[in-house]
């Protein structure tokens, strides 16, 4: 039925979500690694490219597909 199949789609949903945000955290620790190197290694820095803002984006990003999905599910329910 219609609400089984939301609640199958709302859980998938947040698994991907949780996936996602483990990918972003990962990402925060790669930034780290990179500006270690980059402060180590003079001819590094110009390739470390990874900044605070594509994290906070990568996290934001996730919570908002989630979000986006649970309303247009609920949308469709109307």
């Amino acid at each position: 039925d219609d609400a089984s199949m939301q609640a199958t789609v709302h859980e998938h949903l947040t698994g991907l979500s949780h996936s996602v945000d483990i990918l972003c955290d990962q990402l925060a620790a790669q930034k780290g690694i990179q500006d270690r190197l980059a402060g180590q290694v003079a001819a590094f820095r110009p390739y470390a490219s990874i900044t605070d803002a594509q994290i906070q984006e990568c996290h934001h990003g996730a919570s908002e597909m989630l979000d986006k999905n649970a309303g247009d599910h609920d949308q469709d329910a109307d």
